[in-house]
């Protein structure tokens, strides 16, 4: 039986609350949102002949915190957690999520225990800074890239903890809450970032370098203050 999974953003509030931006700044919201369901629902391929009976649990994280969902419907597994932003199944069956707003870590569910974290508010020269985890990917050469929100970088770090690429971001307007959400690595290398406080989705290459820009319009519309449905854009 295949596995899918779907992660609810669980954003946690600022501590204040700013005025709001130029349109054109909270254009990228909707951009997000889109961005994060397509990619965070994963639907395993199956044969033409099979579709008609092919079922799925679904790994998501909601009310009851990490949860599987049966096809039936009932849960067959759970796990008390706090809020998150992203959420990968590894191969090896464990689930990488966040925990608190800088730390990356890894879960065997069948423990239920951290077996691995990187805490990017302590370690890669970030100690005493205002970091905050939007966005993580597990690569196909078993490291691991993390956007850090806060210090405007993307890290590729190892299994030891150790930073083996970085590149810096164009950030226009740097603020750990909202300077960079949802980045994936593409299958040429580039890195495909969403900076919510630009409005802006920029692709780097490996060297850091801007290939392409996106500014997300706002279609006519006003804007409206928050990240969930309420808000617009």
């Amino acid at each position: 039986m295949n596995l899918t999974f779907f992660n609810r953003c669980g954003s946690s509030a600022p501590a204040t609350v700013s005025a709001p931006k130029p349109f054109h700044l909270r254009a990228t919201i909707a951009y997000i949102v889109l961005a994060f369901i397509g990619s965070m629902l994963q639907i395993s391929t199956v044969s033409a002949a099979d579709k008609s009976d092919d079922q799925h649990r679904v790994l998501l994280h909601g009310q009851k915190g990490l949860v599987v969902v049966e096809p039936d419907g009932s849960i067959g597994w759970q796990m008390d957690w706090g809020g998150i932003h992203d959420l990968h199944l590894l191969p090896n069956g464990h689930i990488l999520t966040r925990q608190g707003p800088a730390t990356v870590v890894e879960i065997d569910p069948s423990m239920k225990e951290v077996v691995w974290s990187y805490d990017c508010g302590k370690q890669g020269g970030n100690e005493g800074k205002r970091i905050e985890i939007h966005a993580f990917e597990p690569l196909s050469n078993g490291n691991l890239m993390i956007a850090e929100s806060g210090v405007q970088r993307l890290i590729e770090v190892n299994r030891e903890g150790e930073i083996v690429h970085k590149i810096a971001l164009q950030v226009e307007h740097p603020n750990a809450h909202t300077d960079t959400r949802l980045v994936r690595r593409l299958d040429s290398g580039n890195y495909l970032v969403a900076h919510e406080a630009d409005g802006k989705a920029r692709e780097y290459n490996r060297d850091g370098d801007v290939v392409w820009e996106y500014e997300v319009p706002m279609f006519g519309k006003q804007t409206a203050g928050g990240h969930g449905p309420e808000a617009f854009g």
